[in-house]
């Protein structure tokens, strides 16, 4: 397993090298799953700015919020609250120069 695991690890860190910021969407799911596990410890390896998309009702640790550059809350069924507030984040991230 560890092999594969070291090729995912790389292919992941090999798309993020690229990226300005890291922007999930942070569930459920993804707190318990070991690819978002892995993605988010990458994050923090690279130091990239870390936005979380979050589903209302979902915690956010913490620890986590401290080390958020920006989290924002949607309603998960309603597609247009997920884009105001992914809009939200990307405004976050050019008032920090983070992006264009």
């Amino acid at each position: 397993m560890r092999p594969e695991l070291e090729r995912f690890v790389e292919h992941t860190a090999e798309g993020m090298r690229e990226s300005a910021i890291v922007m999930t969407l942070f569930s459920e799911k993804y707190k318990k799953g070991l690819d978002s596990l892995i993605q988010f410890s990458l994050a923090v390896m690279m130091d990239k700015p870390i936005f979380l998309l979050v589903p209302e009702g979902v915690e956010v640790p913490e620890r986590l919020r401290r080390i958020a550059d920006g989290i924002e809350f949607f309603r998960l069924e309603d597609k247009a609250s997920l884009h105001e507030a992914s809009r939200r984040l990307i405004a976050k991230a050019r008032e920090q120069s983070l992006i264009e």
